[in-house]
């Protein structure tokens, strides 16, 4: 019978997809290597709260580089409960602090999060107030951020931009780093920002006139990254912020002229002009009124003012290398018209027996609705067409909402 003291020590150098490797040192000088499967560590990780094992951060590189990899967080999380996708979390910036000290030339902001299901499955009559909220961290940002409307459904991320810098967020970890935009443009009011999940990757683009550069960044890499011009040029300028879908960034128009929409391809980085929405014969289409937004994973074009009190949502459709608008939703926005509102998201009830995620989309019944100032939120059914208001900020307050994926996304390695 063998035994296993006798055995040489094994060293491993590479680690796989499917296992860890570990050295665990002994009472000798040489260190035997102790390997450990993957999926018993993601069960113990994923049931895990992010803040929790963000604080485990410095037990080892090893530790380190496998609790932010993917597909730990958020997509394995995905995985394992159900292949249902992982509930979103509302993320809030409130108003600055006058009581707070300043450092120049940023203010105390309050961040603050509640799960968005206490607010679009509740069945309290009243919206909630922005000061019932728990209180999360106190970052310090410029006096008016805008929310950067792009961002993939798993993102641990949220960016903010100001007139004069952009803002990274991970609400998970109460972690907000400032970011300057390139020495040669200044402006931030073009700016998408995206998330590329297979990746686990980061990409900021901002343009100015038609020159647009692009700030790319992993894992604890956002503090040093650097931008770099893209060698296209836009075909002309842009309006408001963009947002990246599917691997394409996506702005308005500035000019009719040039087309209703501009995309760039961020694999290729190539720039493409897409055509407006056809409506109906004889419908006038409001163009320089429509906006766009991402809802269901689409690209969606909305108009609120072509047929008025009807929000028509058009989703833009690729046919090989041709793009097309189809007309898909229609929300009928009666208690609504002080507000201009757009698809801010789906929520919906899980069917535990439907693992598709389209088909559980389908069936949805609700839709989450925002303002433009991305501060009042409604509830939509699609079916019976009522609206609730489920949430509305504090009088005389600045707020900003964004949906979040909890997540160990660092924004640099050096706190």
């Amino acid at each position: 019978m063998e035994e296993e003291q006798n055995e040489p020590p094994q060293t491993t150098t590479t680690t796989t997809t499917n296992k860890i490797t570990i050295k665990i040192p002994t009472h000798k000088t040489t260190t035997n290597a102790g390997i450990l499967p993957l999926d018993p560590l993601l069960q113990i990780w994923s049931h895990l709260p992010a803040t929790s094992l963000y604080r485990l951060r410095s037990v080892c590189h090893l530790w380190n580089s496998s609790i932010i990899s993917d597909p730990l967080l958020p997509s394995f999380r995905h995985r394992l409960r159900h292949r249902l996708p992982p509930s979103p979390t509302l993320l809030l910036i409130l108003r600055h602090l006058p009581s707070e000290p300043i450092k120049v030339p940023d203010r105390p902001a309050l961040l603050s999060t509640v799960p968005a299901s206490d607010l679009f499955l509740s069945s309290a009559a009243a919206a909630v107030p922005s000061h019932h909220l728990k209180n999360g961290f106190t970052p310090y940002a410029d006096t008016a951020v805008f929310l950067l409307p792009s961002s993939h459904r798993l993102s641990p991320l949220c960016c903010f931009a100001s007139n004069r810098f952009f803002y990274l967020c991970n609400p998970s970890i109460n972690r907000f780093l400032r970011i300057s935009p390139s020495q040669t443009r200044h402006s931030t009011t073009n700016a998408a920002f995206g998330y590329l999940p297979i990746e686990n990757r980061f990409a900021l683009v901002n343009i100015t006139d038609t020159t647009a550069e692009i700030l790319e960044f992993g894992p604890g890499q956002a503090g040093s990254a650097t931008w770099r011009v893209i060698p296209d040029r836009a075909p002309g300028p842009v309006r408001d912020f963009g947002l990246m879908v599917n691997k394409r960034f996506f702005w308005a128009s500035a000019e009719l002229g040039l087309g209703f929409s501009i995309c760039l391809d961020y694999t290729k980085e190539e720039f493409t002009i897409i055509n407006p929405p056809q409506g109906n014969a004889g419908e006038t289409m409001m163009y320089d009124k429509m906006y766009l937004v991402e809802f269901r994973g689409a690209v969606c074009a909305v108009d609120n003012f072509s047929r008025p009190p009807r929000m028509q949502v058009w989703v833009l459709d690729e046919v090989g290398n041709d793009f097309n608008w189809v007309r898909k939703y229609n929300v009928f926005m009666t208690g609504m018209s002080r507000d201009v509102v757009y698809p801010f998201c789906d929520y919906y009830f899980y069917d535990e027996n439907e693992e598709d995620e389209v088909k559980r989309r389908e069936k949805s019944e609700m839709i989450v609705l925002c303002n433009k100032t991305r501060s009042r939120l409604y509830c939509y059914n699609t079916k019976s067409r009522n609206t609730k208001l489920v949430y509305k900020p504090k009088q005389r307050s600045f707020e900003q909402l964004a949906l979040y994926t909890p997540g160990l996304f660092p924004l640099s390695f050096v706190d």
